[in-house]
């Protein structure tokens, strides 16, 4: 993932699953966390300024979805959205 940004950090985006229960929720919300937290401290370490966006959602009874992309990306899908 760290490849991706670097190679391409305008057009960025990845799509992360998690799972969703009555037990799970607090530890998908920390394994989310810790995930771009990872991300972002990857990315500095090589000297590479991250800009990220975040967006989490309800994908389905069974998962979270968020959604980590440039900021690029989120205005594509935001002028769309209006069409």
């Amino acid at each position: 993932m760290v490849e991706s940004y670097i190679k391409s950090a305008d057009d960025f985006s990845f799509r992360v699953l998690l799972p969703r229960g009555d037990k799970l929720t607090g530890k998908a919300k920390k394994l989310g966390m810790t995930f771009q937290g990872e991300l972002v401290l990857t990315l500095r370490k090589r000297n590479v300024v991250p800009v990220v966006r975040d967006l989490r959602y309800v994908h389905d009874d069974s998962h979270y979805g968020w959604l980590l992309a440039s900021q690029k990306v989120f205005e594509r899908f935001e002028g769309n959205s209006s069409a």
